[in-house]
């Protein structure tokens, strides 16, 4: 008869299951701003929300959140209303097992009591070319406050560097921090066009109100934005801050290696005495009222003259007024017997230049233009004895050469 198998024989050892390359947030909550809010604005926000959120990270492991493809009823969110989403994501690593999961995003388009025109802006513009990383520029605003940034630098180091903005709440109390223009943010080869891009992106979202909420606890810190530049790329933006509720609230705006820790203190590498302004500024707005008889003299608005005064004794002028918005109220009237055709025209001094205009609300895009060329933004016919009003709002973009002009002129119509 065969002998009993053993009973202390091993079994065959049973392989562990791989780790999860993540764990992915169940439901991610956003208050954005703004009339009829656009899947365009808040998808990228919903994505940078399920990132952050995201817990348990592999080594390597890449997060893919599927941004055109996603449920949600509405998809375009009127001022009150709230949209619940469906966000299709994925994590994955090498030896993990991939993660799926459709995440749940509510989405609430809520009402801001603004505090009008922002009343400081602060530059990060010198040194433009980054060739050793660092802190480029830090500060705070307060509650109440209303202020504007303008971000432009390219990478000029032979590695890729992390750009890092972040918030901090200072105060004892949850931060509320509205943030307009968060998606301005562009990256290019050609600074010109960065910049270009980056003040269109701003123009439009700000004229609508587009925008979020951050809540930050006490002593939390809050990521506004983190890219990595690859060599010579240009990252460009420009965006406007409230504190709501709470603060002071602390930012901190700088050039990280790759691995580099991001809750240290880094040399302050800003240069804020060349002819690149740096530093803090006064009111980022200018507003002129001017009358335009049709069939007179040309009609001559200049952009980024008369540089804003800087409000940090480290620094000279705003040279260029960059980031400044120009809001130029201009009355035509045609005070002839017979018809006469009315041109606006983009006309740069110092060399090429792009421009982002709105006219009566109604935005125009203008392409490069070299002196002494001049690109026309509108014309329109003026009926003898008509009277119009024109609202001109532009911001000297950065990249381009500024100052430059704004031409009215006429011509009788044939």
């Amino acid at each position: 008869m065969p002998l009993a198998a053993s009973s202390t024989q091993k079994s065959p050892a049973v392989k562990p299951p791989p780790p999860s390359a993540a764990t992915l947030p169940a439901v991610v909550r956003l208050k954005v701003t703004g009339d009829f809010v656009q899947p365009e604005f808040y998808s990228p926000l919903v994505e940078e929300l399920i990132r952050k959120a995201s817990t348990g990270l592999y080594p390597n492991a890449s997060i893919k959140i599927d941004t055109a493809n996603f449920f949600a009823k509405p998809k375009i969110i009127p001022r009150g209303r709230t949209t619940y989403a469906l966000f299709p994501a994925r994590a994955w690593a090498p030896n993990t097992k991939t993660v799926r999961r459709s995440v749940i995003a509510v989405i609430e388009n809520v009402d801001v009591l603004g505090f009008g025109a922002p009343s400081k802006i602060f530059v990060s513009n010198s040194p433009e070319s980054i060739v050793r990383t660092g802190e480029l520029l830090s500060g705070s605003f307060s509650r109440g406050e209303n202020v504007r940034f303008m971000i432009h630098h390219q990478n000029k180091l032979r590695e890729a560097v992390r750009i890092v903005f972040q918030i901090k709440n200072t105060g004892r109390e949850t931060a509320l921090v509205h943030i307009t223009g968060p998606t301005s943010l562009y990256t290019s080869k050609d600074e010109m066009y960065a910049g270009h891009v980056a003040t269109v992106n701003f123009m439009k979202q700000t004229s609508l109100g587009l925008g979020f909420i951050a809540e930050i606890p006490p002593g939390g810190v809050y990521q506004v934005r983190r890219i990595m530049l690859e060599p010579n790329i240009v990252a460009s933006a420009l965006l406007d801050m409230s504190a709501l509720r709470g603060g002071p609230v602390e930012f901190r705006i700088r050039a990280l290696e790759k691995t580099a820790p991001e809750n240290q203190t880094y040399e302050d590498i800003a240069n804020y005495t060349t002819k690149r302004a740096h530093g803090i500024f006064s009111s980022p707005l200018i507003e002129s009222y001017d009358d335009y008889a049709v069939g007179d003299r040309w009609k001559f608005l200049t952009v980024g003259d008369d540089p804003i005064l800087s409000a940090d004794e480290r620094g000279a002028s705003l040279t260029g007024n960059y980031g400044v918005a120009y809001r130029m109220n201009v009355t035509a009237v045609n005070p002839h017997e017979t018809a006469e055709r009315v041109h606006l025209d983009f006309a740069p001094g110092g060399g090429p230049a792009m421009g982002s205009v709105f006219v009566n609300g109604r935005f125009y895009d203008v392409k490069l233009t070299k002196p002494p060329n001049a690109t026309q933004i509108i014309s329109f016919i003026m009926q003898p004895g008509e009277k119009k009003n024109l609202e001109i709002v532009t911001i000297p973009e950065a990249g381009s050469n500024y100052p430059v002009r704004l031409i009215i002129r006429s011509r009788k119509v044939k």
